[in-house]
């Protein structure tokens, strides 16, 4: 059995209906606690001769997670730790929540990616003057951009910042969004940019920018802001983005 979650202290119960060759029904139940690192963990239990007639994955216990933080797949292979078949059997895989148990093995089977993810509203680090901010995507996540939403303070140096979002893999840029306007000297603006928002705006202290409506960015990738023009003594401070969440496991 496999677990990736994103909740500390998340208990994942599993509960088997197990017919013996004698012809006695037996209730199994084991119960495993994944690290809240999102990547998969390996559980394993020997199992005698018999029939599994059912398997249910459930979670009782507090903290019980949403949607899109706890993923499971649960399979039957051959060898003593269960490691002699590379694939073995399917028996039940999808996301697991307060509200939706797994059931196999004639259950639906669910990939990682589909349906809905958790939302999160993460922060960047505050960076110095004069640089860039930067998030990272966790490894075992896979994010959709929602919005984007930063402040700058520029200093009194007369040249126009041209701002972008951008997006790239540690090594190459593969996509820049800029902003709708840009920002001039001694402003304190807000900079945001929304998915599928469809049109540019500025209001008042807020510059606001559009987004792919399904920019969805792989693990290890990096988002920041790119600054054309910036000064020295240019501040951003925390940015925050929201995204939806899902499990690369």
């Amino acid at each position: 059995m496999y677990v990736a979650s994103s909740l500390p202290g998340t208990f994942v119960e599993v509960m088997l209906r197990f017919l013996r060759p004698s012809g006695e029904l037996q209730r199994l139940l084991y119960m495993c606690q994944p690290n809240a690192n999102r990547l998969p963990q390996r559980f394993a239990w020997p199992m005698e001769e018999g029939f599994i007639l059912s398997i249910t994955a459930t979670q009782r216990l507090n903290p019980r997670p949403l949607r899109g933080q706890c993923y499971v797949r649960a399979l039957l292979r051959s060898g003593g730790d269960g490691t002699g078949d590379l694939y073995g059997h399917m028996l039940l895989q999808g996301y697991l929540s307060q509200n939706y148990s797994l059931v196999g093995p004639n259950g639906e089977m669910e990939s990682p990616a589909s349906g809905q993810g958790y939302l999160y509203n993460f922060t960047s680090l505050d960076p110095i003057a004069g640089a860039e901010w930067v998030m990272k995507v966790p490894v075992g996540a896979v994010w959709r951009i929602q919005s984007v939403m930063v402040k700058l303070v520029t200093d009194a140096t007369v040249v126009n910042r041209e701002t972008a979002l951008q997006l790239d893999d540690g090594a190459t840029v593969v996509g820049l969004y800029p902003a709708a306007a840009v920002v001039t000297a001694g402003k304190t603006m807000n900079l945001t940019w929304g998915a599928g928002s469809g049109g540019l705006a500025v209001l008042a202290d807020t510059i606001h920018s559009s987004l792919p409506s399904d920019l969805r960015v792989p693990s290890g990738y990096n988002l920041s802001s790119r600054t054309f023009g910036m000064q020295v003594a240019d501040n951003y401070q925390t940015a925050s983005v929201l995204v939806e969440e899902w499990l690369q496991s």
